[in-house]
Parts: structure tokens; C-alpha cells; sequence
């Protein structure tokens, strides 16, 4: 019995240790090397694989659809988007988009015989809102991709009475409150070209037709307006814009006569 307690009353082992502070280093293993497969022997895909989900990437188109055709600025119809498409697709040409900052606005031969530019290039108005558009450009820095840039529909800008008056009233009383007036875009029976045109309210369909008809040298009675959403046909040349529901921005398309003008009642 004294043998048997001996061996237990032998000295006492730690079996319990304090490995908190205890630091193990890296074994330093390299990566797998390859790609590596799964099931069906499909591509694992990297954490370096960049994914682009449909109609994410900003186009050229998107943008310039962001920004507004046309501004009226002291009696003055500003075209926005045709100098800055201009401006993109030079800069696309010549520099990355870095450089956008210091790029100088030069308008092409078709815009200035569009009756924008006023004969005398771009004025600082004009510039002013082109630098602000093509700085929203350089904010995004989308358009190293954008190519080719999808056809531009022409823009022209009629020359009407509302905004000869307009223009008159800007330089003569500028302080003065600006009249009710409506922007209508027109495009074209091959949607090729755009025509812009500020009328009053009270202006009539037959003068809308007029000013389109002398624009685009045609009989205006050759041609219909009408509208997709509602679908009308404007016919009746009496109507006001205002009675038409055609303000106070509107856009409207041309086509070619489909009915017969009404014959003349008797007298």
C-alpha cells in the first residue's frame, strides 16, 4: 500500500499552459498556382475580373440626353448639344479624358450655319454653359469607351416673331418680366434634322405651320403635324398652342400628308 501511494504522491505535471501571448508566425505559403476548376470544369472566376452589367457603362448618347437641347438665355436660343458632341468627338480624338479641363470650344461649319453662333463665334454666355456641360464630362471620365458615337440629329433653331421680340426685349428692357412662351422640337419626316421654334401661346397651328413650311422651303400643305403620345393630328390650322395643349415644351413629328385636304363648303 505505501508502494502504491509513492507512486502517486510523485511530483505533479502541468498539463494546462498560457499560450495567450503566444505569437505564431506566417508559415509563408505561396498561392495555388492556375486558376482552378470546379465541377463541369468551369472558369473560377478572380477577384481581378471586373463584371459590367448591361446598360451600366455611361455612352456618349446617355449623357448628351442628360442635358438640355437648348437654353434661352437675354433673349438668346443657346444650342447645348451641338457644340459639346462637337467637342467630344474631337476630344475623343486627341486626348484622353484628363485633358478635358483646358479644352477650347470651337464651333463646326454646320453649327455655325445653324443661326446659333450669331456670326460672331461663341459668346460668353454660350461658353459658359459649354464649360459647365463638358464639365460634367470631365467628372465622370466615362468616355474613353464611348466609340463610335451614334449620328446626331441636326438642330435648327426658325427664326419667329416670338423670339425676335424676346431677343428685342432682353437688349432694350432686360429687367423687364419675360412673356409665356413655348419651345416646340419638331423633327423631320426622315428624323434627321430637328427644328426648334419659340412661339406665344396664342399663336395658332396655321402659324406653326407657316414658320415650318418657309424653314424648310415646301408647301405647308404637304406635310402633317402630329404628335405620338397622345396620338393627334394637328389639322386645324385656327387652333392656339395654348388650346392644342402645345406648351409649354412640346415635341412634336412631321410626316407626309396621309388625307386629302377637306374640300371648301359652298359660299
Amino acid at each position: 500500500m505505501s508502494a502504491v501511494m509513492g507512486a502517486h504522491e510523485a511530483v505533479p505535471q502541468r498539463l494546462v499552459s498560457d499560450l495567450r501571448n503566444q505569437v505564431y508566425p506566417e508559415n509563408g505559403l505561396d498561392l495555388f498556382p492556375g486558376e482552378g476548376r470546379v465541377v463541369g470544369w468551369q472558369r473560377i472566376q478572380k477577384p481581378s475580373d471586373k463584371m459590367e452589367h448591361p446598360g451600366s457603362r455611361m455612352t456618349a448618347e446617355k449623357f448628351l440626353n442628360r442635358l438640355p437641347k437648348c437654353v434661352i438665355r437675354q433673349g438668346e436660343v443657346i444650342d447645348v448639344r451641338g457644340p459639346i458632341w462637337d467637342a467630344l468627338q474631337v476630344r475623343l480624338a486627341m486626348a484622353p479624358p484628363a485633358f478635358l479641363g483646358g479644352f477650347t470650344i470651337n464651333p463646326s461649319p454646320a453649327y455655325q450655319s445653324s443661326g446659333l453662333s450669331g456670326g460672331s463665334g461663341l459668346g460668353p454666355l454660350r461658353i459658359a454653359w459649354m464649360e459647365r456641360a463638358l464639365g460634367c464630362v470631365h467628372s465622370i471620365g466615362a468616355f474613353q469607351n464611348c466609340c463610335p458615337l451614334p449620328a446626331r440629329i441636326q438642330e435648327i433653331v426658325v427664326e419667329t416673331p416670338a423670339l425676335a421680340a424676346e431677343r428685342e426685349r432682353s437688349q432694350e428692357s432686360p429687367e423687364s418680366p419675360a412673356p409665356r412662351l413655348s419651345m416646340l422640337r419638331i423633327k423631320s419626316e426622315n428624323g434627321e434634322q430637328a427644328f426648334l421654334l419659340l412661339m406665344r401661346p396664342e399663336d395658332t397651328v396655321g402659324d406653326l405651320r407657316a414658320l415650318l413650311a418657309q424653314a424648310r422651303a415646301v408647301d405647308a400643305a404637304t406635310f402633317e403635324i402630329f404628335s405620338t403620345f397622345p396620338p393627334t393630328v394637328y389639322h386645324d390650322d385656327a387652333l392656339t398652342l395654348q388650346a392644342a395643349g402645345l406648351v409649354p415644351n412640346v415635341a412634336l413629328l412631321l410626316r407626309a400628308r396621309q388625307a386629302p385636304l377637306p374640300a371648301p363648303g359652298p359660299e
